[in-house]
């Protein structure tokens, strides 16, 4: 498991973390993680021009930020384009998949919270539920 740091000014893009998140492996997830982080980096650009207008970018002390942000500008190219074929993998199917097991998650938390503890291998637990719905048609 890997941990992401997410701070006040990603939560901006928690939808695009969502998105990312929704790939089929470890490793896309990751990919997609980063490809979004670069998004991150073009929307603090953004907020610092919008702020602090044209001069930040001739401050001293946002040399190295310039100059790291120049270095790198064909990987967040890259990146927004690798992002835009989540994206359509998201929409194409992996929304679906992400609410389900969303909604399997807080079911089983409020049933924690609840104290009625309705695990996934009991009868009428969430395991079976799953199985009736691939059973209908409703899951793949």
């Amino acid at each position: 498991m890997a941990e992401v740091g997410i701070n006040e000014f990603d939560l901006q893009f928690i939808e695009l973390f969502r998105i990312a998140l929704s790939e089929e492996t470890n490793e896309l997830r990751h990919r997609a993680i980063k490809n979004v982080k670069h998004d991150v980096v073009n929307g603090r650009i953004e907020l610092l021009m919008k702020e602090k207008g044209p001069k930040w970018a001739s401050d001293a002390t946002n040399r190295n930020f310039i100059e790291w942000v120049a270095a790198t500008s064909i990987q967040r190219n890259d990146a927004a384009y690798e992002f835009s074929e989540t994206g359509k993998r998201y929409e194409a199917k992996n929304e679906r998949k992400l609410n389900i097991a969303e909604h399997i998650g807080n079911v089983i938390f409020l049933s924690i919270r609840d104290g009625k503890f309705e695990g996934v291998q009991v009868n009428g637990g969430i395991l079976e539920r799953r199985d009736d719905l691939r059973a209908r048609g409703y899951l793949d």
